[in-house]
């Protein structure tokens, strides 16, 4: 299933909007708990591939996720930096471009 990720470098884990994860049936193999600046709340950790059209086809197998109620059904996770520390970032502000390299 296609899902669109928001890149967000503050996140130190990648997340999935609850509802897809619950649609997509996966597997729950953690829990955990959701830290941000104003609350902390029990988080369920999913594990799935991940595979990012990059040029060419990225795949990522046996990816955890965490669980992340959305208040959008503009995006459906967040691309955090247990992925984009793999590879090289490059944002160019002038082009309003971002690339991933790995």
């Amino acid at each position: 299933r296609f899902v669109r990720f928001l890149v967000d470098t503050g996140a130190s884990i990648t997340s999935i909007n609850t509802v897809i994860a619950r649609e997509m049936n996966l597997p729950v193999v953690a829990q955990t708990i959701l830290r941000s600046v104003t609350h902390e709340v029990p988080s369920d950790i999913y594990l799935a591939d991940l595979f990012l059209p990059m040029g060419t086809l990225i795949n990522i197998p046996d990816m955890s996720f965490m669980e992340f109620p959305m208040a959008t059904d503009k995006i459906d996770g967040l691309l955090g930096r247990d992925i984009l520390c793999q590879g090289l970032l490059v944002m160019n502000g002038h082009d309003q471009t971002m690339t991933l390299a790995y």
